[in-house]
């Protein structure tokens, strides 16, 4: 039987995190962390070497 995953209130996490640049663990999926952070102004892009990133815009817009 596979595990099944408990839904997040997005609005609720993001509540949590204090100030930009902070960022929450909100779940897992398999191996991988969900992370949500509040970013403002330039964010310097980076690299993880071995993980895979994903960017979702909940509020506002971000230009890659």
């Amino acid at each position: 039987m596979t595990d099944v995953p408990t839904p997040v209130d997005l609005a609720a996490a993001f509540a949590t995190i204090p100030a930009p640049f902070q960022p929450r663990i909100a779940g897992r999926v398999n191996d991988h962390e969900i992370r949500l952070a509040k970013i403002h102004g330039e964010f310097v892009w980076h690299h993880h070497e071995g993980e895979d990133e994903l960017f979702l815009c909940v509020r506002g817009r971000f230009q890659v």
